[in-house]
């Protein structure tokens, strides 16, 4: 039996599945992050790297701030990491795609594009050059107050 979701009534696609499944997905993360606390699960370490070096990998935080944004805790959010604003609206974009493919086909195939591939690389590039960056010590905003003064390292 087909969903009326992804097939019309001759047969054709309205959404392809993966577009489905990428939205409920987004859909599972974003409520996941409604539920779970700001502050992480008391005594549950969930980064591998964290636990086995100390230092903080790139994506360190990230949880925790998706957490803090969908309770409108931005400067939280900035604080546990910066990268969580564009990673969050990612995800809300996600969420709406197929939404977005129904009313707008040409959303479709932007999805594969150069572009898309080429914004993917770039952030993941950033993402990597931050993560060198905090383990560093240079970003410490979620260990002090903003009216702090920075450690001398």
């Amino acid at each position: 039996m087909q969903s009326e979701l992804t097939h019309r009534a001759e047969g054709k696609r309205i959404l392809p599945n993966g577009a489905v499944l990428v939205s409920l997905a987004c859909l599972g993360v974003l409520v996941a992050s409604r539920l779970l606390p700001p502050d992480g699960l008391p005594g549950v370490d969930l980064c591998a790297f964290h636990a086995l070096t100390g230092l903080p990998c790139p994506g360190c935080g990230l949880t925790r701030a998706f957490c803090a944004l969908a309770r409108g805790h931005f400067y939280e959010a900035w604080q546990l990491h910066p990268f969580a604003f564009p990673l969050f609206a990612a995800t809300l974009g996600g969420l709406l795609s197929p939404l977005l493919e129904l009313g707008f086909p040409a959303w479709a195939g932007l999805r594969a594009t150069r572009l898309i591939r080429m914004v993917v690389i770039a952030f993941t590039a950033a993402l990597l050059l931050f993560g060198v960056w905090r383990a560093k010590g240079e970003w410490d905003l979620h260990h002090r107050g903003p009216d702090q003064p920075r450690s001398a390292s």
